[in-house]
């Protein structure tokens, strides 16, 4: 099988080298190709959406892992796509597994107002796309988001492709299933005082990242992490 990871890298981030140079890391040791996307190519709404150009890759990839450039990898890391093995089922972590509760119920209903939403664990089911794997038989994924009718008063963007993602997948009811969470060790509003995201496989530094210190920068943080992994 014939696997891929991809990765959007437009624009420059001192941090995002050393997510990326894990990255590299990981799929020399498992022998997963490395695809960086530096420019754009798709230009729909925002650059957010660039990430679907790795939809172009299951042309020639059984298998592709979209990952986010703020995602540092464990060189413990074991190989995702062994432990994720169905190429029938979408693979991305749901926010609200294992007593984790982001809550996105009040987003989903400011964006996408006029949907059922499937629930899980008591939430409407919502997952994050920072670290997202595909098969083949997701190809046709963009094409559905492009003919999503993007009014404020039917379906907004809440400034990602995220929540267009997730449409699609419960609209359509697609197979979907949970990545363990340390396949993305976000902070999910909580910090971090005993480094226990070092444990996870992928740690995600999402957003305005909980794990920081005061006065500390994303890039000093990753660094450290990083040197304490190897």
């Amino acid at each position: 099988m014939k696997t891929a990871i991809f990765n959007l890298s437009i624009g420059y981030k001192p941090e995002w080298e050393i997510c990326q140079t894990s990255q590299r890391e990981y799929c020399k040791k498992h022998n997963i190709d490395y695809i960086q996307l530096t420019e754009s190519k798709v230009h729909f709404i925002n650059c957010y959406f660039e990430k679907f150009e790795c939809l172009q890759l299951l042309e020639e990839y059984d298998r592709v892992l979209c990952i986010d450039s703020d995602i540092l990898i464990n060189p413990n890391a074991e190989n995702i796509f062994e432990r994720y093995p169905d190429t029938d089922t979408l693979y991305a972590f749901h926010e609200n597994v294992g007593g984790l509760d982001m809550n996105r119920d009040p987003w989903i209903e400011t964006y996408s107002p006029k949907f059922k939403w499937p629930m899980f664990n008591g939430r409407k089911q919502y997952f994050n796309t920072g670290c997202i794997l595909y098969s083949k038989i997701h190809s046709n994924l963009f094409n559905l988001i492009k003919g999503i009718k993007f009014t404020p008063k039917h379906f907004s963007i809440d400034g990602g492709e995220q929540t267009a993602i997730n449409y699609i997948v419960t609209q359509n009811d697609w197979k979907f299933k949970s990545l363990d969470y340390s396949f993305n060790r976000m902070d999910l509003g909580a910090e971090d005082p005993n480094e226990d995201r070092l444990k996870a496989n992928f740690i995600h530094y999402a957003g305005p990242c909980k794990y920081l210190s005061k006065g500390e920068t994303k890039h000093t943080l990753i660094t450290n992490d990083w040197e304490k992994l190897k």
